[in-house]
């Protein structure tokens, strides 16, 4: 009986150290930043990251004092993702800082938050309307958000682009100088944005913008 209460003692101490080394190993999530840390983001540490660079004028291709990320969930991570023609079945996501010119940040408002990347309201949508992809369109969720050092929206919409039903889930604000807008747009098919919903609501819900 001695024996059998010392091994499981051991046995027990065994399980306390086990926990202990779980508790201390590395964790789950990471933290990844804009050049100017004013754009903060908490990705899942599994997430790869494709793309981490400032952005460049489409005229010139000269710097133009932003920045764009891509991360990809895949467990085979491929630049192909970054289409959006591509059969994601795993969460992609874009982050971006845009610097804004005076004419540009005058203009913007929360519609145009909207439109950044794809055509969400009803009016970007009618420019479309002759590609029959434009008609596969469905508004999930769209609602406004405000924080310390600026203010946009938050919306959810699906498409059929070619490769199955998919959802974007986009995050857009405006600076409170108003001279740069912070994006955030995480994609993937519809199933797979069901299978991962907990995992991508945790990393919009850290989206995290600290200057104005």
């Amino acid at each position: 009986m001695t024996g059998d209460r010392k091994l499981r003692g051991r046995i027990a101490a065994l399980l306390v150290l086990a926990g202990v080394l779980t508790a201390c190993g590395a964790p789950s999530n990471t933290f990844v930043a804009s050049p100017e840390d004013d754009l903060v983001l908490k990705l899942p540490r599994s997430w790869t990251t494709l793309r981490d660079n400032p952005s460049a004028d489409s005229a010139t291709g000269q710097p133009d004092g932003g920045w764009l990320a891509v991360y990809d969930a895949a467990t085979t991570p491929d630049v192909k993702h970054l289409d959006l023609d591509s059969d994601v079945k795993e969460p992609v996501a874009y982050a971006q800082v845009s610097v804004l010119t005076g004419d540009q940040a005058s203009g913007m408002n929360g519609d145009k938050l909207r439109d950044l990347l794809l055509p969400f309201t009803a009016t970007s949508r009618a420019q479309y309307a002759a590609d029959p992809r434009a008609a596969t369109f469905k508004q999930i969720a769209d609602y406004d958000v405000h924080a310390a050092a600026g203010s946009g929206v938050h919306v959810v919409f699906s498409y059929d682009l070619g490769k199955g039903r998919e959802v974007f889930d986009q995050t857009a604000l405006l600076g409170a100088k108003r001279t740069r807008v912070y994006l955030l747009l995480i994609r993937c098919s519809t199933a797979c944005y069901d299978s991962h919903r907990a995992q991508i609501d945790d990393v919009v819900a850290h989206f995290t913008v600290k200057v104005p």
